[in-house]
Formats: structure tokens, C-alpha cells, sequence
């Protein structure tokens, strides 16, 4: 799909995709905030086990909770204002029509923000 509204090869495109991936999991697995652009913000809630003390946390007992997500503005506003039918092909298959809303994201707009202070 995003070799149709790129311009870009499939393999391109398909490298492009990993690329990112892999910036987002070495990004997020640093303890870093993520942001691509007008995309979205990716960060992480972390857990651990109780403790009494400081001093009974330890790096090995952390764990990541979960991977959030905080979309951009033209995405917000796109799920606001989207009406949700159902829609089958003549088959009896369903359908889902794709939104043609979404510019392109420019290389500017990839920022990582750290969250650990050294």
C-alpha cells in the first residue's frame, strides 16, 4: 500500500517500514520517546515488583507494561469525523474503503525525545 502513494518501489517501501521499526524498538527499548511527526508519538509505561526500599528495585525487575501510542491531529480528526458501516462486495465479502486524507510525512518531523537524564 505504501508503494501506491509514495512513488517508491514495494522493496523500498518494504525497507523503509523496517527501518522504521527498527528505530522505533531500538528508540523505545533506550528509555526514548519517539515522535513521528504528524503520525504520532510512541512511548512507554514501564512496571515493576513492589519493594520496601529503594533499594529492592532493580533493573532486572523492570518491565515494560505497555507501548503507547498518541496519534497526530490529522489522524484524531480523521477517526472523529469517520462513520463506521459495514460494507460487503458483491461476493458477500467485506470491504473496507481506505482514506485518502494523509500527506506525507516530511524527514524533518522524525524527533526522539529522551526521557532518561545522564
Amino acid at each position: 500500500m505504501l508503494e501506491k502513494r509514495s512513488g517508491m518501489t514495494k522493496l523500498d517501501s518494504l525497507n523503509a517500514i523496517n527501518a522504521l521499526n527498527y528505530i522505533l524498538a531500538d528508540q523505545l527499548a533506550s528509555g526514548n520517546r519517539v515522535n513521528f511527526g504528524r503520525l504520532g508519538k510512541f512511548y512507554l509505561s514501564i512496571t515493576s515488583d513492589g519493594s520496601d526500599d529503594e533499594f529492592g528495585i532493580d533493573p532486572k525487575t523492570i518491565r515494560v507494561k505497555k507501548i503507547h501510542f498518541n496519534p497526530g491531529k490529522e489522524i484524531k480528526k480523521v477517526l472523529a469525523e469517520a462513520k463506521f458501516v459495514r460494507n460487503f462486495s458483491a461476493k458477500g465479502k467485506v470491504e473496507t474503503p481506505i482514506v485518502e486524507r494523509f500527506a506525507p510525512v516530511a524527514d524533518d518531523e522524525l524527533v526522539v525525545e529522551g526521557l532518561l537524564e545522564e
